[in-house]
């Protein structure tokens, strides 16, 4: 028996009345977050049906064709989807079409940006020793950023102190207002939480916490959480003579501007970004995906779902023989990123894109041993591993006359991974910071530490400048120059004295054993422009998951596509595709 409810409420069906669902994985989405959706579908104009969809029919509200409800689609007494239902006509019948698991959070996170999400509220600011996960929704740690009170009227005052973000010496954070700013960076985990609990999905299975590093990203913020408090005072100004020829101090007063930690909200550090542009850029950026089902969702490592042996035999469920696609492949991919413009170490001087000088770019080496043993070609690029940089072997013009050709910092190492002719595009707008090795003064110990050339967003800016969405790992607390422990940041997984960080096997570049492409792309993407696709007419369709194998008469599949037919007495066989495991 088919029922569909609202509000609780089960609505009246027409007799012969059959209700399609298509749902298209979200597992392989690469520019857009794919829909489930049904056909269009009529549901007749009763008194019971146009109450229970707030009288859709009245003419006070007939310009109003678009009404969204909660449903729930039950089938022989079992729920078989959630989501949003749509009435678009009203007549004779009323005219509808359903939104269901990704489709309905696509909908429900429409022009939605993290600013827009609750992030806790205004808080209260306190100082502690350290900031971490798994307690906090946020962490802080130092930041180098020369530029950002650049051309302010703190610009002076801030220049001794080289304009650190929250500086961290003597084993504490330092906690005068007057020369450092303080800005939260909100773990990745935290916002994902918030986006799936304001819109009604609940996590049930998360590879970014389960992954050890994954769990230590931070969203990128350059939000000073200062606020100004203002206080005047009288002060003795200049010297007046009275009616009586005696010198005397005239009052004046005087307003005093001071900066203080007092109240802020998360929300003020997010970047300008859509949630849909956010969780497609996460796709693409870490190789996981977002797999809805009904108000459920499970974040799980797409790699890892190509790669599992496991699989469920549903060879009962075939009632025909299968129909192969062969699928277009592109013979390429790139997996890109987008770099914030307000940062100064993007500029043309400091990062050059690689695209356009495939011809000269040739195998990566070590470090730059290596490098000065090599016999160059004239403008050959090679990618030196070890400080994450492009050089190349290029024309110098000495300062006092002459020339010749020596090996040149040529780009910082943010650039896109390309492979092949023509390619299949995984774009993703969360770029990172580079690493430097940082002293702020003589007597204080060196630090490895994010750096960044950006205008920042403080309380008496009003221009109140954008920054990008950009990711960082919380390392926690690691021995600086003088073996002292610091709260680190970072872009890599490399420690100050250059060794890796136990058990973190993951940098934010595509580059190098470590890499982005090596430790979650190489695999998958091996398999996915190898990939065929089938046809299979199955019973039952709706019970398969997108996040599981399936085998076949022994072929082992994962799910691409179903469609589920519900009809009043039965769930008709409907065709499913997939991609050959």
């Amino acid at each position: 028996m088919l029922i569909l409810k609202v509000n609780d409420e089960s609505l009246d069906l027409l007799p012969d009345a059959v209700i399609s669902i298509d749902e298209q994985s979200s597992v392989f989405g690469s520019n857009s977050i794919p829909g489930g959706f049904s056909f269009p579908f009529s549901l007749p104009n009763t008194p019971k049906n146009s109450r229970i969809l707030n009288f859709p029919d009245r003419p006070t509200i007939v310009n109003n064709s678009n009404r969204d409800f909660d449903f729930q689609l039950y089938h022989s007494g079992k729920l078989q989807a959630t989501g949003i239902l749509t009435v678009k006509e009203s007549g004779l019948n009323f005219e509808c079409y359903l939104l269901v698991g990704s489709g309905a959070f696509a909908d429900k996170i429409k022009n939605k940006k993290l600013a827009d999400l609750n992030l806790g509220g205004e808080r209260t600011w306190s100082w502690k020793a350290e900031y971490s996960a798994p307690d906090d929704d946020f962490t802080i740690f130092p930041i180098h950023n020369p530029d950002m009170f650049l051309e302010t009227l703190y610009e002076d005052s801030f220049a001794n102190n080289d304009f650190r973000i929250n500086a961290f010496e003597d084993d504490q954070f330092y906690q005068g207002p007057n020369f450092f700013a303080v800005c939260p960076f909100t773990f990745l985990t935290y916002i994902i939480h918030r986006i799936m609990a304001d819109h009604g999905f609940e996590i049930t299975e998360n590879i970014l916490k389960t992954n050890k590093d994954f769990r230590d990203l931070v969203l990128y913020s350059n939000f000073d959480i200062h606020t100004l408090i203002q206080t005047t005072e009288l002060r003795e100004g200049q010297i007046v003579i009275d009616d009586f020829g005696r010198e005397t101090w005239e009052w004046e007063e005087v307003t005093i501007t001071e900066r203080a930690l007092d109240k802020f909200d998360l929300a003020n550090s997010m970047p300008d970004i859509k949630i849909t542009d956010f969780i497609i850029s996460l796709q693409n950026r870490l190789d996981i995906a977002f797999v809805f089902d009904q108000d459920k969702v499970k974040i799980i490592d797409r790699q890892a779902l190509i790669l599992s042996e496991s699989t469920e035999d549903i060879t009962h469920l075939a009632t025909a023989n299968p129909y192969v696609l062969l699928p277009e492949v592109p013979d390429g991919f790139v997996i890109s990123w987008e770099h914030d413009p307000s940062d100064d170490l993007f500029s043309d001087e400091n990062f050059k894109k690689i695209d356009e000088y495939l011809e000269y770019l040739k195998d990566p080496v070590a470090n730059t041993s290596e490098m000065y043993a090599l016999t160059p070609e004239v403008n050959e690029i090679r990618f030196i591993e070890s400080i994450g940089a492009y050089y190349r072997f290029a024309r110098f013009d000495f300062e006092f006359g002459g020339w010749g050709y020596r090996w040149q910092l040529w780009s910082i190492a943010y650039q896109n991974y390309l492979s092949g002719g023509m390619k299949e595009k995984y774009n993703s707008q969360l770029s990172t910071l580079q690493m430097v090795n940082y002293q702020r003064t003589m007597d204080l110990p060196s630090i490895r530490i994010p750096y960044t050339k950006q205008p920042g967003n403080y309380a008496d800016n009003p221009e109140k400048p954008e920054f990008s969405a950009r990711l960082l790992f919380y390392r926690g607390m690691i021995y600086n120059s003088q073996d002292d422990l610091y709260p680190m940041g970072s872009s890599d997984n490399i420690s100050y004295w250059g060794n890796k960080i136990p058990e973190k096997s993951l940098t934010m570049l595509n580059e190098g054993e470590y890499g982005i492409y090596t430790q979650r792309w190489l695999k998958y993407l091996i398999w996915h422009h190898t990939r065929k696709e089938m046809k299979y007419l199955l019973t039952q369709s709706g019970t398969l998951a997108f996040d599981r194998k399936y085998s076949i008469f022994g072929l082992n599949l994962i799910l691409k596509k179903r469609s589920v037919n519900y009809s009043i007495d039965q769930v008709l066989p409907s065709e499913s595709e997939f991609f050959i495991a």
